[in-house]
């Protein structure tokens, strides 16, 4: 029988027209082959490889590697497959051009740090920060931050990466609220950063934000193993559940959907990807601050880590 049929076969055409003797006896060619399609050959035909790359922190971190299933997850619902490579500190544009030989549709910036690329070959999302040209979804943390601010007293340090935009939000709502807030630079290097949240503590404010789950426990190690009788607030932001978050020296939590913000990056990159949207899109996705001893709060202590 014709290429051109068996092709439509193979690609599951709609409009091919054919009987049913007929497929059966492809079907049964391509299960005696073992045929498979060949996506290299799809590519350079359609121009599109239905692959999306993910620049994802290190996976052996919990919040990483449960951030990259998501995405996993929405990218199979759309028929995406995805391909993951590590961005650490000092190989991101590395990391970025491994992806980008394989001829990705589009590129999911995930972690810290930013990478030195000023031209892309493919449309890139971004979260936690503004890069240009590139689309992005970030947290709205106007209101959810000056509510933690407000239920604080005293003096408050903020930890967080350079590049993230708690850091900013943070230091705009203290202005606002004429609250003495103090933001410090946290390290990608574990051991460094431990030596960073030593030094903020060493200074003993009366209350301590940050944003990342990783930094939090590290934070509540240090406080435990080495200032006893020293008991400031801390606030954190939990996109994540987990037993860490029974610390009763919380003095609250920003609340974000760790899942919303995975789904909105997948569905704005792949509006990009098929030509919805041809320029970088901004969207935002609500935080709230959740006082301890509120029945939402309660709920984000569970036993086992996940994201919300």
């Amino acid at each position: 029988m014709s290429f051109t049929l068996v092709s439509k076969y193979v690609t599951r055409n709609p409009n091919a027209r054919m009987t049913n003797a007929t497929r059966e006896r492809i079907a049964k060619a391509v299960k005696e082959l073992n045929y498979r399609p060949s996506a290299s050959a799809r590519t350079l035909r359609k121009g599109r490889s239905k692959t999306v790359g993910l620049l994802s922190g290190d996976l052996s971190n919990s919040y990483w590697a449960h951030s990259a299933n998501l995405v996993l997850r929405e990218l199979r619902e759309r028929g995406y497959q995805l391909l993951i490579s590590l961005n650490e500190q000092g190989r991101e544009e590395e990391a970025m051009q491994s992806l980008l030989e394989r001829d990705i549709d589009g590129l999911i910036f995930l972690g810290s740090g930013i990478p030195a690329m000023t031209v892309m070959s493919c449309p890139m999302i971004v979260n936690d920060r503004h890069l240009q040209g590139c689309s992005e979804v970030n947290l709205d943390l106007r209101k959810s931050m000056e509510g933690a601010l407000k239920s604080a007293s005293g003096r408050i340090a903020g930890l967080f990466f350079e590049n993230s935009l708690w850091k900013e939000a943070f230091d705009s709502a203290g202005r606002r609220l004429g609250i003495k807030t103090g933001s410090f630079n946290l390290f990608f290097d574990l051991d460094a950063r431990r030596e960073g949240i030593r030094a903020v503590c060493k200074t003993r404010p009366d209350a301590i934000m940050t944003s990342g789950w990783q930094t939090f426990t590290m934070l509540q190690e240090v406080l435990d193993e080495e200032f006893s009788g020293y008991e400031p607030k801390l606030y954190v932001h939990a996109n994540c559940k987990g037993p860490f978050l029974r610390d009763p020296r919380i003095g609250g939590v920003i609340y974000s959907s760790a899942t919303e913000i995975m789904r909105k990056m997948c569905e704005v990159l792949i509006s990009q990807i098929e030509g919805a949207a041809a320029d970088a899109v901004s969207v935002s996705v609500p935080t709230v601050f959740l006082p301890p001893n509120s029945r939402e709060f309660e709920a984000l202590k569970t036993k086992a880590f996940q994201l919300t």
